[in-house]
């Protein structure tokens, strides 16, 4: 049993601070890092380029305004409806996250500053319809901020 928690002046603390006491050992263990779970609010837009490989006058280009949200944690991250892992950072005091996926059909990739806010990512979707191949490559721009 830890010596502080059996002392006479711990016993004579009210419970409401006791709470308080374990309330601020888990905000300090937030604040240092040890618990990493982050969650953004994103606003900004796509560009949205899909093209058919057997007719090039059906391709399109969007552009995509919509918020979207960010969750940073510490294996991984979820973006939009991807959970792509975290990438190691290089050098090593560059404070961005930068996450990737790849699968057989669909692959992301990108990075967050959270030094200004900024979410960037790439993806791209192979699909078949109706027999005809459809490519979409997606370029996301949006600025977060925490939620």
């Amino acid at each position: 049993m830890n010596p502080n928690l059996a002392s006479p002046l711990w016993a004579r603390c009210p419970v409401g601070l006791k709470r308080v006491t374990w309330i601020g050992w888990i905000a300090a263990l937030t604040a240092c890092g040890a618990i990493q779970d982050q969650s953004f609010s994103c606003t900004g837009f796509d560009e949205q380029d899909t093209a058919l490989t057997q007719d090039a006058t059906a391709n399109t280009h969007r552009r995509i305004h919509q918020n979207i949200e960010l969750h940073i944690r510490n294996s991984h991250v979820m973006v939009k409806s991807f959970r792509a892992d975290r990438l190691a950072t290089d050098p090593p005091n560059d404070q961005r996250v930068r996450f990737a996926l790849q699968a057989s059909e669909a692959h992301m990739r990108g990075s967050f500053d959270p030094a200004n806010g900024v979410l960037s990512y790439d993806e791209s979707h192979h699909t078949t319809i109706d027999q005809q191949e459809h490519v979409t490559q997606i370029t996301g721009l949006y600025r977060c901020t925490p939620r």
